[in-house]
């Protein structure tokens, strides 16, 4: 019987960028469970971290998630430099948000 790693190899490579640690973390958690194929190489805790490691010849992604709101360099400015180092690779904005109830 074959096992549920032979049935989906791991051939997405996902970065992810997010100023919150444990949002990195949870996001890291999510996708070991619930995406088979995928896996994730690296993760950066700002814009400029993530724009030299995507420098990086060997740091090829299949997905970068990029915090959209994070400080410092923010997404759309990272996103920016990203394509202008003419890397184009599919980039996933997204953002937390925290509603509040008025009473």
């Amino acid at each position: 019987m074959m096992s549920t790693r032979e049935k989906h190899p791991k051939i997405h490579r996902i970065a992810l960028v997010d100023n919150d640690p444990r949002a990195l973390d949870s996001l890291s958690a999510v996708i070991a469970s619930k995406v088979p194929t995928a896996y994730v190489v690296w993760t950066a805790t700002s814009g400029c971290e993530a724009i030299e490691r995507c420098q990086d010849a060997n740091g090829h992604v299949s997905l970068l998630i990029l915090d959209m709101s994070m400080e410092g360099l923010q997404g759309p400015a990272t996103c920016r430099r990203l394509r202008l180092m003419d890397q184009r690779m599919p980039i996933l904005g997204a953002t937390r948000c925290v509603c509040a109830m008025a009473r």
